[in-house]
């Protein structure tokens, strides 16, 4: 991350609709980056194309200003029809981190029927306890959750757990703002219904940046401090 000013790395520097989009993200949180990686090594002159799937923690879905890496790499691989679905997962489901995760899939070759669309998934109440808890690990996705997973992403049809939206309802401004919401969308079972109205990024990265991962996992907890911070009439 180094001297990244001077960055011409063109994984991290992309044009863009005739501008020029550093995707060099802050030093603290990269993961935005190994997704710009491999989109960068997408395929594109194979007939299938190439797909990516990446596990990654809520802040993907929130931070970045408008103009800054991680708010420029949403809207490359959005803008370029690349992103196909992001799907919610268990809490508890990884070692010694009870965080929420959601997997990224991305395709430069989307199907037909796909084009134009990303497809949110909320997977988060499907899974299998575990008799004993390793750690904060306390649930595993067993087969027939991995199935429901997968069929559900194939059959791309709207369910309470399956939301579709258009990538561009309405110009750049509301595409952006579309796409923002879209991905808070995903959330409805993990106490933090409020998510869904977010439609603002620099409110929702505020928001972000003061409770973290406890918007996800302890929702109740923080609920009084955070209707002081943002009252139930302005949401």
């Amino acid at each position: 991350m180094g001297g990244k000013e001077g960055m011409r790395d063109p994984r991290f520097k992309v044009m863009h609709k005739g501008e020029e989009l550093s995707l060099v993200t802050r030093s603290s949180d990269g993961q935005m980056l190994f997704l710009a990686n491999m989109a960068s090594k997408m395929n594109p002159k194979s007939a299938l194309g190439s797909r990516i799937a990446e596990v990654h923690n809520g802040s993907s879905l929130f931070t970045g200003d408008a103009g800054q890496g991680e708010s420029n790499i949403r809207l490359w691989l959005i803008e370029n029809d690349w992103l196909e679905a992001i799907i919610a997962l268990p809490l508890n489901l990884f070692y010694n981190t009870g965080i929420a995760t959601y997997v990224w899939v991305l395709s430069n070759k989307k199907p037909a029927h796909r084009e134009g669309q990303v497809q949110l998934i909320d997977a988060s109440q499907w899974f299998k306890p575990l008799r004993k808890n390793l750690g904060k690990k306390n649930c595993e996705l067993s087969p027939e959750d991995i199935e429901r997973i997968s069929r559900t992403f194939l059959d791309f049809k709207e369910t309470p757990e399956s939301k579709i939206f258009p990538n561009a309802p309405s110009g750049t401004g509301r595409l952006r703002s579309s796409a923002r919401c879209a991905c808070t969308a995903s959330l409805p079972s993990r106490q933090s219904n409020v998510a869904i109205h977010i439609c603002d990024e620099d409110l929702r990265a505020a928001l972000y940046e003061e409770f973290g991962d406890e918007l996800f996992t302890k929702f109740g907890k923080i609920s009084a401090a955070l209707e002081k911070r943002w009252p139930i009439g302005q949401r």
